[in-house]
């Protein structure tokens, strides 16, 4: 490379970099765009499932393929050919194979071949130093490949997207997970999430006593790994509940201008220089030369020349030697100066890298058609106030225009990427390094994982009041995000002038003795009374009025006193609920709030 391309810039990515890097990207966002799965659960129901009859090694396998088969599955539920790849590493962490791993290689492959996978029938691959086999277009999406057994060389560098299960025996000397390993299994096969859930998560297998990963405390990384398992209470089975319309949307706005302000863009770009259809070159030419500076003599830069500064603490100059020299200005800063235009000119839109090739391509295709390349456009721009004032306007009118089909096009991207469901109490849940166990009496799981970043003012008083109340038979947690959670849908707004589907995931659910259902959202402060919480109120009493004959009743709380809470609800009372009275309807725009006690009826 540096002998034949003799490259001017090297640039270098790695989501694992050996130095501290110049530019960075947040891993939150990384997940957010789609382009790597939501979490990684590990051994995922393996103390449910598991044989006593077998060992270590085949329980490990069996539910690595089971897994495995299940993604095939939902993958061909969706229309999709992809082959989800399960990865089995060998335990030993040296290059050429020992003793040790021959004899676990002899017990994988030997178990492989009582489930149809082997080498000799194309489905297994092999990856060692000494031997490599069926490697041959093993990351394409439908290779026929199931199984890969590797060592280390597969950690580094290698990108396969479908391989998504990932089987590590280690011995006992390392017990940690490598950042490059687990990165086999993050990435999605097609850079985008899916509606089901279960194809956004990675899924890990190991015969390790506990998890370590070789990150600091900090690494975001560490809260997608989630090992620390939930199992709902036999004693609560008969009483789980079914929630009907539990939403889940896929984002679909990343803040970025999509190919239709390109046509709103040249057709104001048509208007504002006077276009025609027919209009040759040359036409072209002198009607942008009409209202624009283009000649090089006009394109420069002014340059200070000669200042005398007298005093350095106020670099105030004498001003009677300056002059100003105008130079051409180099192609790197035209480039440089003419993205800054750009990514200030697209405002609200902020997602520039996204936007850039749709704007590039709208100012090329009028510009063009005058005779101007792409180095011209952009030194047209980055080198005139006057030409940069034009612009302005032009892309003021564009995005104005854009913004009522933008909202259109979003509106329908969410009906496309949206899906109701009922929903039901997961049989387990999993959590991360990020969380303790809490004992509690009366929670639907046996054992409740709570995280550590919990709100102290609002989520654990009302845990803790929850957990102590005769009154309670059960009550759930509910998570933040995801299709395996519940959700109501709501709009919010997305600036001053649009608003857009969103799912509100409601903190508790609780389950009462005497037959109704809480679904409860704790508040406090600012939280409680903004415009958002306002939307989130009524969306929760919409769907609380619509799906009565179920016995819910529930809203937002907010903390009252040390002693009390307050709710913001129609249903003010558990009778209501049952239909033994008329609900109560409050006015959310007047913030109104009611003391009210599990134990009691409201004051």
């Amino acid at each position: 490379m540096d002998e034949i391309v003799k490259p001017a810039l090297i640039l270098q990515m790695s989501a694992t970099p050996k130095e501290k890097p110049t530019v960075e990207t947040k891993y939150e966002n990384v997940v957010e765009s789609g382009l790597i799965k939501n979490q990684i659960i590990i051994n995922n129901d393996l103390a449910n499932s598991s044989d006593e009859k077998k060992t270590t090694i085949e329980n490990l396998i069996s539910e690595a393929l089971k897994q495995r088969e299940i993604l095939a599955d939902e993958y061909k539920r969706l229309g999709k050919n992809i082959n989800p790849l399960l990865l089995i590493q060998l335990p030993n962490d040296t290059e050429t194979l020992s003793d040790l791993d021959q004899r676990y290689r002899d017990i994988i492959e030997n178990y492989l071949l009582d489930e149809g996978i082997a080498s000799e029938y194309g489905n297994l691959a092999v990856w060692l130093s000494e031997e490599k086999t069926n490697l041959e277009n093993i990351t394409d999406l439908d290779n026929r490949v199931k199984v890969l057994l590797f060592k280390q060389a597969i950690a580094l560098g290698w990108d396969c997207p479908r391989a998504q299960v990932l089987l590590m025996l280690r011995d006992i000397k390392s017990d940690s997970f490598k950042i490059q390993t687990l990165g086999r299994v993050l990435r999605m096969p097609e850079a985008t999430h899916y509606l089901n859930d279960t194809l956004n998560t990675a899924y890990i297998y190991t015969d390790l006593e506990s998890i370590k990963v070789d990150t600091d405390e900090t690494d975001p990384m560490r809260n997608l790994i989630k090992y620390k398992q939930s199992r709902i209470n036999p004693l609560f089975n008969s009483s789980l509940i079914t929630l009907p319309d539990s939403i889940f949307l896929t984002r679909v706005d990343y803040g970025d201008l999509r190919q239709s302000f390109r046509f709103v863009l040249e057709n104001a770009l048509e208007q504002a220089f006077d276009l025609d259809p027919t209009d040759d070159e040359k036409t072209c030419y002198d009607k942008f030369d009409q209202k624009l500076a283009i000649y090089d003599n006009e394109l420069t830069t002014p340059i200070l020349s000669d200042e005398i500064v007298k005093n350095i603490d106020t670099l105030i100059p004498l001003g009677n030697k300056s002059s100003v020299v105008n130079l051409k200005m180099d192609d790197a800063t035209v480039e440089n100066i003419f993205n800054l235009i750009l990514r200030e000119n697209i405002q609200p839109f902020k997602n520039f890298a996204r936007s850039r090739s749709v704007v590039y391509t709208g100012l090329r295709n009028i510009f063009e058609r005058g005779g101007f390349d792409d180095f011209k456009i952009q030194r047209i721009f980055a080198c005139s106030k006057e030409n940069q004032r034009i612009l302005a306007q032009i892309f003021e009118i564009s995005i104005d225009q854009y913004n009522q089909i933008h909202q259109q096009e979003m509106k329908e991207r969410r009906n496309r990427n949206s899906t109701q469901t009922d929903f039901t109490i997961p049989q387990t849940d999993e959590f991360s390094d990020n969380s303790t166990e809490i004992p509690t009496i009366r929670n639907v799981y046996v054992d409740y994982y709570r995280k550590n970043n919990a709100p102290t003012s609002t989520e654990i008083p009302f845990e803790n009041y929850i957990d102590h109340c005769q009154d309670v038979l059960w009550w759930y947690k509910n998570g933040d995000k995801g299709e395996k959670y519940f959700a109501i849908e709501y709009y919010e707004m997305d600036s001053k002038t649009l608003t857009h589907r969103a799912a509100f995931y409601p903190d508790y659910i609780v389950k009462f003795k005497d037959g109704t259902v809480g679904i409860f959202d704790t508040k406090i402060g600012f939280t409680a009374d903004n415009e958002h919480a306002r939307q989130k109120a009524n969306a929760l009493q919409k769907y609380l009025r619509n799906h009565r004959d179920l016995h819910l009743w529930g809203g937002l709380v907010k903390p009252e006193d040390k002693n009390g809470w307050a709710i913001q609800a129609d249903h003010l009372t558990r009778k209501a609920a049952k239909g033994e009275e008329e609900p109560v309807e409050i006015d959310y725009s007047d913030k109104n709030w009611a003391k009210f006690s599990l134990l009691e009826n409201l004051d």
